[in-house]
């Protein structure tokens, strides 16, 4: 740093708790991060003494706001980022393990990943895949609504019960549709005789 091979290009501090440090080199050869980290930690760890074991993260710098976010939240695991570059803000989506490690106790990390890298951070739970479960589901009970005489709703208890197709339905028998669907006996038989009309149709 003194030699000016390597450059501290950002600072975040809570003092007395975390510290977050963006360094660089115009140097290809030379690893920023390492340089400052040094042999086993030997450097840093030098600092943190000094510093009462103050948590200090050495990332790398980049100009690309996206790695430099990334760097900044590491170790946790990113899914996703969305920009919203007018208003200077990213949404970013995690797994629900990773959740605590980005946001960090009391949201340390997610405020020092701000202000170092000047970028309003929001962080969540990743909803995709539970999305595209619902979605699955509300396909199926649909599917199964237009095909028997059910309504959605009792289409949607059966899904959730595990009937998802006619096919899986054919293993039910009466007893089963009158505890899942909430209905009487005749009810039940009209609708496991509708089951295997399909399948004799099919």
């Amino acid at each position: 740093i003194a030699d000016g091979t390597v450059e501290i290009r950002g600072i975040a501090r809570e003092a007395g708790y975390r510290t977050k440090i963006a360094v660089w080199s115009a140097h290809e050869k030379v690893d920023p991060v390492g340089a400052c980290v040094g042999m086993r930690g030997s450097r840093v760890k030098n600092i943190v003494r000094e510093l009462n074991n103050e948590k200090v993260d050495i990332i790398r710098w980049s100009s690309d706001p996206k790695e430099y976010i990334l760097e900044a939240l590491k170790p946790a695991k990113v899914k996703n980022l969305v920009f919203d570059t007018e208003k200077k803000n990213v949404q970013i989506s995690v797994d629900e393990d990773q959740l605590s490690l980005a946001i960090g106790k009391k949201g340390q990390n997610a405020r020092l990943t701000s202000r170092l890298t000047g970028w309003e951070i929001n962080i969540g739970k990743d909803t995709s895949a539970t999305s595209v479960v619902e979605q699955k589901v509300a396909q199926a009970a649909q599917t199964l609504a237009a095909t028997l005489p059910v309504t959605e709703e009792q289409a949607l208890a059966l899904v959730k019960s595990g009937f998802t197709n006619l096919e899986g339905l054919r293993d039910a028998d009466v007893q089963d549709l009158v505890d899942i669907l909430a209905v009487d006996e005749t009810k039940a038989r009209e609708m496991y005789d509708a089951v295997h009309r399909q399948e004799v149709v099919h």
